[in-house]
């Protein structure tokens, strides 16, 4: 292991046994992902994306590392996120125009404007508009 300057092994100290077992077991599935990655048809199949896989491991990683501040959001429904504007230092939003849920395979902007239209048309049925 590699030593820092003015460290030696008896000012390390150890993780405890539950934290450091709950390390190995995200190692092991995080090598497993990797394995699985790279046994893929398309893996195989298109080099030039090898790359792109791994930099999506590792923002897999990110991600799993905040995931018990995130949501995930099929927009199948509308959604509102309330909060404290100091609550959170970081808000990350990705859109991904074709979600598990989206069995119609319409984009997010497709989505968006067919929600703008249902809602200008209720908002007119109840005369808002």
């Amino acid at each position: 292991m590699p030593q820092a300057a003015g460290w030696n092994q008896e000012s390390i100290v150890t993780t405890a046994p539950v934290l450091k077992s709950a390390w190995d077991r995200y190692l092991a599935t995080l090598d497993e992902m990797r394995v699985l990655i790279e046994a893929s048809p398309q893996f195989a199949a298109v080099p030039e994306q090898r790359p792109k896989a791994h930099d999506e491991l590792m923002g897999m990683q990110a991600m799993a590392c905040n995931l018990c501040g995130t949501m995930f959001l099929d927009g199948s429904q509308t959604s509102r996120l309330i909060g404290r504007i100091d609550d959170s230092r970081l808000l990350i939003a990705q859109l991904n125009p074709l979600l598990p849920a989206n069995t119609r395979n319409v984009t997010t902007a497709e989505r968006a404007r067919e929600l703008q239209m249902r809602r200008a048309a209720y908002l007119r049925s109840h005369g808002a508009l």
